[in-house]
């Protein structure tokens, strides 16, 4: 597919979902249209009501939920599926004649929503061997009655209320993993219609049962994506509709399934999902998301695309799909989606073949007019934009970009390009680099003097400081300002190289009136040449060439 075609897809549209009135037609609250699926069903008999309502009351008498009432609640269940199938098979060509049995069939399923209630008791449903029975429901003929047996699956496996008693549920989860629940549910997400609220809401439930699998037991990010087909609907549900609650949640998948698994991620590459994104984020070029549900799903699809970018067989499919112009071009309309377009370049150039292609091309393609305006500022989020207060993010995301350009340009011909920005309009961008190195070197000196108490403290206590302890303090002063200083630095040693001896008594200048400290920069890039692997960066490894900058700054 080109870039043109990715810029001119547009999804198939579908009708706005509209909320029904209370009718008493069973249909489900507004609560989903805000993207949260019911919790509870309103269908309580007798008994479960005032149970529920006892639990919940704090002024009225408690009735204990024990393991007699969990029987009750199976046992009643089961009997009420026994029945419908019954008379399923007695009529089975006169429906009136077993409505009344599937009338109450789903009311029970209402009741049995209880049981959530009860974690600690859940080995009742295990001998009781209610994950056969709810996994069956799940396939009912009656998509009602289907998509409440969904539901209360979704509430029995809620990973707040499990949590509380991990052990107690584990036999649960485990009943229901051997009656092939996720093997039952697929075919379920292609046969209901999205169009349907009621339907939307069950796809919505069944995808929350996915999240709380996974939560519960992390080894099914992987094996899910081998074993089923689940991975591939999530991506082409990704691409086949407007924005709704149930794409938000398929956003937050993908992003679960691939953050933590390089399978997974080169799975998606597999599957076409790094041009479903490119279409998803395209579609922002020209305005921002209507909502912040909608901001949230876009970043979301930013997260999914910056993971696929750490194997480079997906950063080829990314330069072939034309990925970089793209990026390019939501940093040039000035939309929400450039600040993802920032962090998707920051991967893109981060090591490897690629990335001096993706490189090469962000100057080529005018990238640079869109870059260095973020880099002397960053923009402000809008009002309902996803990444509201978190703008300070990105300007080390734009401060990577600058440092990896120069990294990955410096034996072709835009280097000087890139060397000229520095120079022009009276230095401006080498000030900002002064400004910069200045704010940073301040709070990474606070951390530092935090570090140094902590350390006299333990030395005081004859605690030994270990290699452990120390790693701990590095990462925690990347965290404070040293991995931006390092580029920054980097940048301004590049910068002083290759613009000969006048530019460092300029740079030499500019830090007395920032009030920064000059002979901190070799000090600064001694340390992260002692702390770079053996990155092949060409003729040398990117440790032997930043200690080669490290002379000419000192």
């Amino acid at each position: 597919m080109s870039f043109d075609d990715i810029l001119s897809y547009q999804p198939k549209n579908l009708e706005d979902i509209e909320d029904e009135d209370a009718d008493g037609t069973g249909k489900r609250s507004s609560d989903y249209q805000d993207g949260q699926p019911a919790s509870k069903r309103s269908a309580l008999d007798d008994e479960g009501r005032a149970a529920m309502e006892a639990l919940e009351n704090d002024s009225g008498p408690l009735v204990e939920f024990d393991e007699t009432q969990m029987k009750k609640l199976a046992l009643g269940l089961q009997r009420k599926v026994a029945i419908n199938q019954k008379m399923r098979i007695k009529h089975p060509e006169d429906p009136l004649k077993f409505m009344d049995s599937e009338v109450e069939l789903h009311s029970e399923l209402g009741n049995f929503s209880l049981a959530a209630t009860a974690p600690e008791h859940y080995h009742v449903l295990v001998k009781s061997k209610m994950a056969a029975t709810l996994v069956a429901l799940m396939n009912h003929e009656n998509s009602d009655i289907s998509a409440a047996a969904i539901t209360v699956l979704q509430e029995l496996t809620d990973t707040e209320a499990l949590e509380e008693d991990m052990e107690a549920t584990t036999g649960f989860i485990d009943s229901l993993l051997e009656e092939e629940l996720f093997e039952q549910l697929l075919p379920l997400l292609s046969r209901f219609d999205e169009e349907n609220t009621e339907e939307a809401k069950a796809v919505h439930d069944a995808l929350g049962i996915v999240e709380n699998l996974l939560e519960l037991k992390p080894t099914l990010i992987e094996s899910l994506v081998k074993e089923t087909d689940l991975f591939n609907w999530l991506i082409q549900r990704l691409e086949k509709s407007a924005f709704d609650a149930n794409k938000l949640y398929v956003s937050e998948l993908l992003a679960v399934f691939v953050q933590t698994s390089e399978d997974n991620r080169a799975k998606l590459g597999e599957l076409n999902g790094i041009e479903v994104l490119l279409k998803t984020v395209a579609q922002y070029k020209r305005s921002d998301p209507s909502s912040e549900e909608e901001g949230e799903m876009l970043e979301n699809c930013f997260d999914v695309l910056c993971s696929c970018l750490m194997t480079e067989e997906n950063k080829q499919a990314f330069l072939g799909l034309e990925g970089v112009e793209l990026m390019i071009l939501l940093l040039r309309k000035k939309q929400s989606a450039r600040f993802g377009a920032l962090r998707v370049l920051d991967f893109m150039l981060m090591g490897g073949p690629a990335s001096q292609t993706a490189a090469i091309t962000v100057v080529d393609k005018l990238g640079l007019k869109s870059i260095f305006p973020a880099f002397m500022k960053v923009p402000k989020a809008k009002k309902r934009s996803a990444i509201k207060g978190n703008e300070a993010k990105y300007e080390e995301h734009i401060v990577n970009i600058v440092a990896s350009l120069f990294r990955e340009l410096k034996t072709h011909d835009f280097y000087e390009r890139l060397l000229g920005k520095f120079v022009e309009a009276n230095l401006a961008k080498t000030v900002r680099l002064a400004e910069l190195h200045t704010n940073y070197a301040a709070m990474l000196g606070k951390c530092d003097k935090e570090i140094e108490y902590e350390l006299k403290v333990l030395a005081q206590d004859g605690v030994e400081i270990d290699e452990d302890i120390l790693s701990g303090h590095y990462l925690r002063r990347l965290d404070n300002g040293l991995s931006v200083l390092q580029n920054v630095d980097f940048i301004l040693a590049e910068v002083i190289h290759g613009c000969g001896g006048e530019m460092r008594s300029e740079v030499e200048k500019l830090f007395r009136i920032k009030g920064g400290v000059f002979r901190q920069v070799a000090s600064v890039l001694k340390d992260y040449a002692d702390n770079i692997g053996d990155e092949d960066l060409g003729e040398a490894s990117l440790a032997t060439r930043v200690m080669e900058l490290v002379q000419r700054v000192s």
